[in-house]
C-alpha cells in the first residue's frame, strides 16, 4: 500500500525528491535492496541533500552495508554544499 502511494507522488511530482527518497524507504524496509537502491539513486539525482538523515533512517538501514550506499551519502553531502 505504501509503495503505491510513493508511485503516485512520485509520479505526480517527478522533479521531486520526496516521493522518490520515500520509496525508497518503502523498499528498504521490506528488504527489497536492488529497487530501494534505485529510488535512493532517482531521490539524491534529483537534489536529496541530507546526508545524516541517509545514515540514521531505520527504514533504509538494511541498505548501509551495500557498496553502493557511501556513494549516495557522499553525493547527497555534495548536493547540501550547491544549496
Amino acid at each position: 500500500m505504501a509503495v503505491a502511494a510513493f508511485e503516485r507522488q512520485a509520479k505526480l511530482i517527478p522533479e521531486g525528491k520526496w516521493g522518490y527518497y520515500n520509496l525508497a524507504c518503502a523498499y528498504g524496509r521490506n528488504k527489497q535492496i536492488d529497487p530501494a537502491f534505485q529510488w535512493l539513486t532517482k531521490a539524491v539525482d534529483n537534489g536529496w541533500d541530507d546526508p545524516d538523515h541517509l545514515g540514521s533512517d531505520g527504514d533504509i538501514e538494511a541498505l548501509r552495508a551495500d557498496a553502493r550506499f557511501a556513494p549516495l551519502v557522499d553525493k547527497a553531502a555534495a548536493n547540501r554544499e550547491r544549496v
